[in-house]
């Protein structure tokens, strides 16, 4: 994590300026996720640490960077994009089914759900996708994307479109339950979900493909040591 990577490069004397890094999130909806490094009781000294500053008595003392190139860790460029659209495309499923009062947020990061709705395979792909962007790629992990990376960000929209379609069809199902039960083909809804989300004992379904990538990239990344959070 960028936090991790500042805390370990920083300039040390006591250990409080490097303690004194925190995160928090500035903005979060379903387009993005926007968090901020920053420290909160030494800012002032961030500047002077990173690029140097001169002695009082003459002289200069010599910067050590230490936000830039944690700034740069992490997954590489090319791979940001395919892992934030399927951040979002899951981000989205999880605010439409908030919407429509059948998901509700906990915390950020973990959601409630109406009994009998996929809440826990949503809410453990959504937990497995942010932790994966936080995570600095080992060369394994890095090898393993280019093999499914394009896959992880299709399947992801395949994902959202029908995951949307099958929340928005139990809400119609829902609503009309009183006057007209029999509005919505329930045999349909079932093969729908199992499609999608898995069956509720045997699991599969498009999830069940996504979760094994993400859970396969969060191992390989295991494999080289990852900053502390």
């Amino acid at each position: 994590t960028v936090r991790g990577e500042i805390e370990s490069g920083a300039p040390v004397c006591t250990g409080q300026y490097a303690k004194s890094w925190k995160v928090k999130t500035t903005e979060e909806n379903s387009q993005k996720l926007v968090q901020t490094v920053y420290s909160p009781t030494r800012y002032m000294l961030a500047h002077l640490l990173e690029k140097g500053h001169a002695r009082r008595g003459g002289g200069r003392v010599a910067g050590k960077p230490h936000i830039a190139p944690a700034e740069a860790a992490g997954w590489p460029v090319a791979a940001r994009a395919p892992l934030r659209e399927a951040l979002r495309c899951v981000r989205e499923v999880l605010d439409l089914a908030a919407e429509h009062h059948l998901f509700f947020r906990r915390t950020p990061w973990l959601w409630g759900w109406k009994a009998g709705l996929p809440g826990g395979t949503c809410n453990n792909l959504h937990t497995a996708l942010h932790t994966l962007a936080c995570l600095t790629p080992s060369p394994q992990a890095l090898a393993f994307w280019q093999e499914c990376g394009q896959r992880l960000a299709d399947l992801a929209r395949l994902f959202r479109a029908g995951a949307e379609g099958y929340l928005l069809a139990c809400r119609l199902a829902e609503a009309l339950a009183p006057t007209v039960p029999d509005a919505v083909d329930r045999r349909g809804l079932d093969n729908q979900r199992e499609a999608i989300f898995g069956h509720p004992m045997r699991g599969g379904g498009l999830i069940e493909e996504l979760l094994l990538m993400v859970e396969e990239l969060i191992f390989l990344s295991q494999q080289v040591e990852q900053p502390a959070f």
